[in-house]
C-alpha cells in the first residue's frame, strides 16, 4: 500500500498549493514567493528548530515534511497548538514579538527555510496581491485555531480526534484533490494526545472506535478516511468554501472610481 505524502517538487521550488487555492500566481508573484525563503535546513524527526522564549524569532517556510508548534508548561505537559504541512509559513504568531511564543519541532524528516522580516517588507511593497493572499491565509490559520480551541474545550474526546483527522486529511489532500486512499500522517498517539488535550489511553480508545465504526483509521503513520459524510456528522463541521479575492481585485479603474470624500475644514 502506497501512502500519499506531499513533498518538495523535483525542481526544488517551494509548494504553493496553500496559496494558489485562492487564485493562480503570476510569474512575477511565483518568483517573488520562491525568493522569500533563504537557504534550506534539513531536519530529522524530533529535531527542534527553536524553543519558546528564544530571542529574535524567525518565520520559516516549510518545504517538505511535518512540524509542530507547541507550548510546554512547568509541569512538563505540552499542548501542540499547530501542526504544519508543506507550503505553510511556520512561526508567524511570533513575528511581532521579540521572543518566540512557541516551540517548533519536526514531526518527520523535514526541510525548512528561514524567511527574513525584510522579505515580508519587499513583498508588501512590490507584490501587494501576493501579500493579500498571505493575509487571507493568516486569517484562515486564526479560524482553524479558534475551531481547535472550541473543540478541545467543549466537545467529547472522539469529536476532538475526529476534528483533527478531518483537518489534517483535508490539508494533505489539498496538494492532490484527486487522491483516494491512505495518506502519510506521522503522529504518534502521544502527539495526537498533545494536539487534542487527551491521554494516550483515551486517544487509543477513540481511534479504535472510529475504526470499528468504519469512519476512519489511523495507525503506523497511515491515515485514511473511509466515510467523509459520517465523519462530518460526528465532528459537526461541514466542508467550508473559501472566499475569493474579489474584494482585492477591484474592477474599477482609477478614472471610474469616485473621488474620496474630503473632511470639512475647520476654520480657526
Amino acid at each position: 500500500m502506497t501512502l500519499f505524502e506531499p513533498s518538495e517538487p523535483m525542481d526544488q521550488r517551494p509548494p504553493t498549493c496553500r496559496i494558489t487555492k485562492y487564485g493562480p500566481l503570476s510569474p512575477d508573484e511565483a518568483e517573488a514567493f520562491e525568493e522569500m525563503a533563504g537557504a534550506p535546513m534539513t531536519l530529522t524527526r524530533g529535531q527542534y528548530v527553536r524553543h519558546r522564549g528564544d530571542t529574535d524569532p524567525k518565520v520559516y517556510f516549510l518545504r517538505s515534511g511535518w512540524v509542530s508548534c507547541s507550548v510546554t508548561f512547568e509541569d512538563g505537559a505540552r499542548q501542540i497548538v499547530k501542526i504544519h504541512l508543506p507550503g505553510d509559513l511556520v512561526g508567524v504568531p511570533s513575528f511581532a514579538a521579540s521572543v518566540a511564543g512557541e516551540t517548533i519541532q519536526a514531526l518527520s524528516d523535514a526541510v525548512v527555510a528561514p524567511v527574513s522580516n525584510q522579505s515580508f517588507g519587499r513583498l508588501f511593497r512590490h507584490h501587494p496581491r501576493l501579500a493579500a493572499i498571505l493575509f487571507v491565509v493568516s486569517q484562515e490559520e486564526r479560524a482553524l485555531l479558534m475551531r481547535r480551541l472550541a473543540w478541545v474545550g467543549r466537545t467529547r474526546s472522539i469529536q476532538r480526534v475526529g476534528e483533527l483527522i478531518m483537518s489534517l486529511h483535508d490539508r494533505v489532500s489539498l496538494a492532490d484533490p484527486t487522491h483516494t486512499g491512505p495518506i502519510f500522517a506521522p503522529l504518534s498517539q502521544e502527539e495526537i494526545g498533545d494536539a487534542t488535550g487527551l491521554t494516550n489511553v483515551t486517544v487509543n480508545h477513540c481511534l479504535q472506535e472510529l475504526r470499528q465504526r468504519q469512519v476512519a483509521s489511523w495507525r503506523r503513520f497511515s491515515l485514511e478516511v473511509h466515510d467523509r459524510a459520517r465523519l462530518e456528522e460526528l465532528v459537526g463541521i461541514p466542508r467550508e468554501a473559501i472566499r475569493t479575492l474579489d474584494w482585492f481585485e477591484d474592477p474599477m479603474t482609477d478614472e471610474s472610481r469616485p473621488p474620496l470624500a474630503r473632511s470639512p475644514t475647520t476654520m480657526p
